[in-house]
């Protein structure tokens, strides 16, 4: 059964050169300060960086923000960043995932989602980016992935990563 879609994930490339002051920037100036940024619909429930990092046993080395309110959706905003300086440590993780090994990363995040994920749909959002529209908890950790890796090359030279959760996650637990 589908959720509603309420919650999003937005992946970007904004300037974060440590925790407290990446904390101090309001989620929407961090948007306007970015280098771009695209938002998709969370529909799994699920945060894609923990699905990667399970399904696959690499750490992304996101650092968990303070959660702020979106007073216009009456929403938390969770955010999670890789500083600019360990922005170049994180692209060969990533390009290990969606371009080096894109067949082992699927079958990965399949088996992580029980083998109920269509195989093909995981591996087009990890060579394409597609994000899915269903609640697929593997195709999103997926797409999640080549987002990331699209906004790490943009952010080399000084800016850092982020991905934003706007609103109910139910299936997390806490931690990063």
């Amino acid at each position: 059964m589908m959720r509603p879609v309420s919650a999003t994930v937005t992946v970007m490339a904004t300037s974060v050169e440590d925790l407290e002051s990446f904390n101090s920037i309001d989620f929407g100036h961090r948007r306007y300060s970015s280098l771009g940024y695209e938002e998709f619909p969370a529909r799994s429930g699920g945060f894609p960086h923990r699905v990667l990092r399970e399904a696959t046993k690499i750490n992304l080395g996101l650092l968990e923000a303070d959660p702020q309110t979106d007073f216009d959706k009456d929403q938390t905003v969770r955010g999670f960043v890789v500083l600019a300086d360990k922005v170049e440590k994180l692209i060969p993780k990533l390009e290990k995932l969606v371009e080096t090994d894109v067949d082992a990363t699927a079958a990965a995040l399949q088996k992580y989602a029980c083998g109920t994920s269509d195989l093909a749909v995981v591996n087009d959002a990890l060579r394409n980016g597609t994000w899915p529209d269903t609640d697929d908890v593997a195709a999103e950790a997926a797409a999640f992935a080549y987002q990331m890796l699209k906004y790490a090359r943009t952010a080399v030279g000084g800016m850092g990563v982020c991905c934003e959760y706007n609103g109910e996650f139910p299936r997390e637990s806490s931690g990063s």
